[in-house]
C-alpha cells in the first residue's frame, strides 16, 4: 500500500509503439501533469520492482491500443508484449477508489471483426485536441484553452472509470470480465451506446450470437445513425446464417458510410453466398476502389471469378494479393486453381507446390496437386500427393477415392479395391467410389459383383 498521495501518470505501450507514446509523454508535461514512462524514468537496478513502484505512485494509467498492441498468440486472455501485459496486471491490482485505467486508441484498430464506435481519447486524429481533453480530466491544463476544466459529475467520473476498465479488458481479450462490468455501467447508464457494443463485441467472441445481437440491435436503437453499429449487426446475423437480413443491416452501414472498406467486403461475401455472383463483384469492386490493396477483396474477388470460369481474372486477382502478400497460403493455392482452368497445369503445379512450402500440411494444395499430376500422366507422383493427404487426414474421403483410381488405371487391383472399400467405409452413400468399383470389377469380368456395386451406387 503506498501512503502519499498519487500523482504519477504511468504511460504503458507496446515497443513498436514508443514513439507514439513519447510523444504523449511530452505532450503532457507540457500540459502540467507528471508521467511516467520506462524510456525516460526507469531507474537502473530492478526493472519489474521500478515499475511496480511507479504504478503504486501513480493516479492514472494510460494504457495505448494499436494494431502491435493487440497481437495475439495462443488464446489466453493477456496483451502479447510481455512488459506492457506485465504493468497491466500490476494496473489491475489497484483499488478503483484512487486509481484509473484509460485506454486511449493510437491507431484505428479492431479486436477481431468487430468495432467499438469512437472512443473519446481516440488520439490519432486529432493528437492535440485528443491530448487536451485527457490532459483536463487527469487534472492538467488545455493547450489551446487555459480556462479549460473537468466539468464530469461525479457519476460520469464513476462511469468513465469503469468503461475504460471495461474497454482494456476488452483488449487484452478478457471478455467475460468486460460483460460483467457492463451490467454494472447499464445501471449506471442504462442509455449509453458504448456499453452495448462492448457487451454484444464480447459475447460474440464468445460465440454467444444471440445474446450479442440482441446488445448489438440495443446499441441500434440508442445510435441508429452508426455504421459501426449497422456492421457489428450485419457480421452477428452473417454468423447466425440470416443472410438477408444480415444484407440489409450492410446496406444500412453502406448507406451512412459508402466508404467503409468493410460493409462493401462484406455485402459481396453475402451475396456470394446468395449465389448473386455478379452483383456480389460489384460489391468487391467498390471496396477495392477504396482500397486497392485490400487484400480480403481482391481474394474474394477471385473466388468469384473462379466460380464463373473467367479464370484469366481469377489470375489476376489472386497474383495482386501475392504481389501484396507474398505469403498468403490461399491465394497461392487458389492460383494453382486458376491456372489449372486455364489448362497450365505445370504452373498449376508450382503454385500449390509454394503454398506447400509455406504450409506443409495443407491438405487442399495437396490434394489440387495430385490431381495435377494425375491428369498429366504422373501417376505415382500424383499417388504419393494423396497419401500425404491421408497421412495428414485420414478419413478424407475424396484422397481415398482418387487413390483407388490410380491403382486401377495402373493394374495394381488389390490396393484399389481396398482404396475404394475404404472411402465407401467413411461414406457408405458415395455413389463415385460405387461406380469406381463397380467398374474395376467389370474389367476383372465379377459380373455378380458389378450387378451389386452398380445397384448400391445408383
Amino acid at each position: 500500500m503506498h501512503n502519499q498521495p498519487r500523482k504519477l501518470i504511468f504511460i504503458s505501450y507496446a515497443a513498436e509503439d514508443l514513439d507514439f507514446a513519447l510523444d504523449i509523454y511530452e505532450a503532457l508535461k507540457i500540459r502540467q501533469l507528471t508521467p511516467w514512462i520506462c524510456e525516460k524514468d526507469l531507474d537502473h537496478g530492478n526493472m519489474k520492482q521500478n515499475i511496480s513502484r511507479a504504478i503504486s505512485e501513480s493516479k492514472y494509467f494510460i494504457i495505448c491500443i494499436s494494431n502491435a498492441t493487440l497481437k495475439k498468440f495462443g488464446d489466453r486472455p493477456e496483451f502479447q508484449d510481455h512488459a506492457l501485459n506485465y504493468s497491466y496486471n500490476i494496473a489491475q491490482s489497484q483499488s478503483d477508489n484512487d486509481f484509473t485505467i484509460i485506454p486511449v486508441r493510437i491507431e484505428d484498430c479492431r479486436h477481431r471483426r468487430y468495432r467499438l464506435p469512437i472512443w473519446k481519447h481516440d488520439l490519432f486524429k486529432d493528437f492535440n485536441k485528443g491530448i487536451d481533453n485527457l490532459a483536463v480530466e487527469m487534472g492538467g491544463a488545455s493547450a489551446r484553452d487555459s480556462l479549460s476544466i473537468d466539468k464530469r459529475k461525479e457519476d460520469e467520473r464513476i462511469f468513465d472509470r469503469l468503461i475504460g476498465k471495461a474497454i482494456s479488458e476488452y483488449y487484452a481479450g478478457a471478455f467475460q470480465k468486460t460483460i460483467d462490468i457492463s451490467y454494472t455501467l447499464e445501471e449506471i447508464a442504462p442509455d449509453n451506446p458504448l456499453v452495448f457494443s462492448l457487451r454484444g463485441s464480447s459475447l460474440i467472441i464468445m460465440n454467444k450470437h444471440e445474446e450479442a445481437l440482441a446488445a448489438f440491435f440495443k446499441f441500434i436503437e440508442l445510435n441508429p445513425a452508426s455504421p459501426d453499429g449497422w456492421l457489428n449487426c450485419g457480421l452477428a446475423l452473417k454468423d447466425l446464417n440470416r443472410e438477408h437480413e444480415a444484407l440489409i443491416a450492410f446496406d444500412k452501414a453502406i448507406k451512412l458510410n459508402p466508404m467503409d472498406v468493410d460493409g462493401w467486403i462484406n455485402k459481396g461475401i453475402i451475396l456470394d453466398n446468395l449465389d448473386k455472383r455478379c452483383e456480389a463483384l460489384a460489391a468487391f469492386d467498390e471496396a477495392i476502389k477504396l482500397d486497392p490493396e485490400h487484400i480480403e477483396s481482391l481474394y474474394n474477388e477471385g473466388i468469384v471469378f473462379s466460380d464463373l470460369g473467367r479464370y484469366e481474372d481469377a489470375l489476376h486477382a489472386f497474383n495482386r494479393v501475392i504481389e501484396i502478400d507474398h505469403s498468403n497460403i490461399e491465394a497461392w493455392n487458389n492460383r494453382g486453381l486458376a491456372l489449372s482452368g486455364l489448362n497450365r497445369k505445370e504452373e498449376a503445379i508450382s503454385a500449390f507446390d509454394k503454398a506447400i512450402e509455406l504450409d506443409p500440411k495443407h491438405l487442399e494444395a495437396w490434394y489440387n496437386k495430385g490431381m495435377e499430376l494425375n491428369d498429366l500422366g504422373r501417376k505415382n507422383e500424383a499417388l504419393c500427393a494423396f497419401n500425404t493427404v491421408i497421412e495428414i487426414d485420414p478419413v478424407n474421403i475424396r484422397a481415398w477415392n482418387n487413390k483407388g483410381v490410380i491403382f486401377g488405371s495402373l493394374n495394381r487391383k488389390d490396393e484399389a479395391v481396398y482404396a475404394f472399400d475404404k472411402a465407401i467405409e467413411l461414406d457408405p452413400k458415395l455413389s463415385t467410389a460405387w461406380v469406381n468399383r463397380a467398374c474395376l470389377f467389370s474389367r476383372l469380368e465379377h459380373k455378380e459383383r458389378v450387378i451389386y456395386n452398380v445397384g448400391y451406387g445408383s
